[in-house]
């Protein structure tokens, strides 16, 4: 008898174990391995999506990736100057078709190649069954005004139930942004910050981008909404004034001068008030050179330096300001406001306005706006004619004007050019004069100028801007039609000033000052609407 070995015997019923596996049996298991495995993917699935924690972890990640993808090249792509950007809440995007949300981040920038405009507002919406949502609006254009339709995408859709889930950094300097931080707040108490830095902060880009010096902010940013805004001393000495006046230096007066803003509300307010400043006085009131009574209506006066002043008796509802020691005129009359010594609305508080700081700015517009048109989309040199509107002007006698729509028409000149244009007129084909159809004139005259002024833009002074860059004292005799920006110059004004006046001292010898005919254009290359 044979004997097998036990190896022999455990190989044989390993064979016949194999043989018990038929195909069947193998698909079948298969089939409930993979049943088994996406049950439980599914049930995975479903917890995580049905997590709270995971689904706002989630929803943050995407939120960062599309700050990340958009902030950074948004903020790149916008020119420093500070008027490429708005952070006012009530900005609209300027695209066309409904609006929604309240802006957080407004950016402006044009190609200066092809023209068009770009503008990308960041807008926070509020409401809905999420929440507050922030999302982009981007949108084309020949000019602000004339944007097409909008792109929107959503760049963060669920933010913390906060007042102000969505924070704006803005560091600028010297008109100048360098830099643009925004942060979110999420729903599970997290930040997310991501910043950006313009096109022209860095040295580098800086250096290699075109200087284009006649692209200015417009000049009546640096106001904050003064008919007169002077650098130094200002004498009031004529009629009367319809807006708000700023001196940086001392004020005097003569006669019976009246100061009463059209609008108590339209202009600069000092901390904690809610009543635009009518007079505000950087320096002192000068009580040896005054005489008469100075009146401002409705409006307080602030003044940084009363200590030669005091306040007398009066009715409840006005203020009777004295100089020290005395209480008969020369007087300041604030009627309609009883205002304290000092403190909220008081008579006496320093350092509201940084004017030494807008007039170094102002002196940049003015040379600035001297290079016009320069390289700026949206400038052009005015179009001057013959008689008739034939041929080219010669440069003296009679002259046909043709503005160009929705330009800044720019007329360079001398005070001797303009006191022999005697016969000014328009051609057919000129466009009339708007808030977006403007007239420059550059007077480049250095020096002290006399000048009657010309009464060819008394249909038009709220277009028309008179820069006076070089000069260094002004005398009009007679009334100027027009804004009036003479950074360097001691102005004296022998007649009404149809527009707003920036100097670096003013004596309004007779005359008004027209509030209703301040400056309202809008330059192309910055969307900045004067109120």
């Amino acid at each position: 008898m044979i004997r097998r070995s036990p190896e022999r015997r455990r190989q044989r019923r390993a064979r016949a174990d194999d043989r018990g596996v038929t195909l069947p049996d193998t698909m079948i298991s298969v089939m409930l391995s993979g049943l088994l495995v996406t049950a439980l993917t599914t049930a995975l699935f479903v917890m995580l999506r049905t997590s709270p924690t995971v689904r706002r972890d989630v929803a943050e990640a995407h939120d960062l990736e599309q700050l990340l993808r958009y902030v950074t090249a948004d903020v790149a792509s916008t020119p420093p100057a500070a008027g490429s950007f708005s952070t006012a809440s009530a900005q609209a995007s300027g695209c066309a078709g409904p609006e929604s949300g309240s802006n957080v981040l407004r950016m402006t920038a044009q190609d200066l190649t092809t023209g068009e405009w770009t503008a990308i507002s960041y807008r926070l919406v509020t409401g809905g069954a999420e929440g507050s949502r922030l999302v982009r609006v981007e949108c084309t254009g020949a000019a602000l005004d004339a944007l097409g339709a909008p792109t929107v995408v959503e760049l963060a859709g669920e933010l913390a139930p906060i007042a102000q889930p969505v924070e704006l950094t803005l560091v600028a300097a010297g008109g100048q942004v360098e830099r643009v931080g925004l942060t979110l707040h999420t729903p599970a108490g997290r930040q997310r910050t991501v910043s950006g830095t313009p096109m022209a902060s860095t040295g580098a880009l800086a250096a290699a981008l075109p200087v284009v010096p006649a692209c200015t902010d417009n000049p009546f940013r640096q106001t904050a909404g003064f008919e007169a805004f002077v650098r130094g001393d200002v004498r009031l000495a004529g009629i009367d004034s319809y807006g708000p006046v700023a001196a940086g230096g001392d004020v005097s007066f003569a006669g019976n001068y009246l100061i009463t803003p059209r609008s108590t509300t339209n202009g600069f307010k000092a901390t904690g008030e809610s009543v635009v400043t009518g007079l505000l006085v950087g320096g002192a009131v000068d009580w040896a050179a005054s005489s008469g009574t100075l009146t401002v209506n409705a409006t307080p006066v602030h003044v940084g330096d009363f200590g030669n002043g005091t306040k007398g008796t009066g009715n409840s509802n006005e203020t009777n300001l004295y100089k020290a020691g005395t209480a008969v005129p020369p007087k300041v009359n604030v009627a309609g406001i009883n205002q304290p010594l000092s403190g909220t609305l008081g008579v006496q508080r320093a350092g509201l306005l940084d004017i030494e700081a807008a007039f170094a700015e102002l002196a940049v517009a003015a040379e600035s706006l001297e290079s016009l048109p320069g390289t700026c989309v949206g400038a052009t040199s005015l179009v001057t004619k013959g008689v008739n509107g034939i041929g080219a002007w010669s440069g003296s006698g009679p002259v046909w004007l043709e503005y160009q729509a929705n330009k800044v028409n720019v007329f360079s000149t001398t005070a001797a050019q303009l006191a022999g244009m005697t016969n000014v007129n328009k051609t057919g084909a000129s466009a009339p004069a708007s808030a977006t159809t403007l007239l420059v004139i550059n007077v480049a005259d250095a020096g002290a100028i006399t000048l009657t002024p010309p009464i060819w833009t008394q249909n038009e002074p709220r277009s028309v801007l008179w820069n006076f860059p070089n000069a260094t004292s002004i005398t009009f005799n007679g009334p100027l039609w027009g804004s009036l920006l003479a950074p360097g110059a001691a102005v004296r004004l022998n007649g009404d000033m149809r527009g707003n006046v920036i100097a670096d001292s003013l004596v309004v010898a007779s005359g008004s000052l027209d509030w209703d005919r301040r400056y309202y254009g809008v330059l192309p290359w910055d969307a900045w609407v004067p109120a």
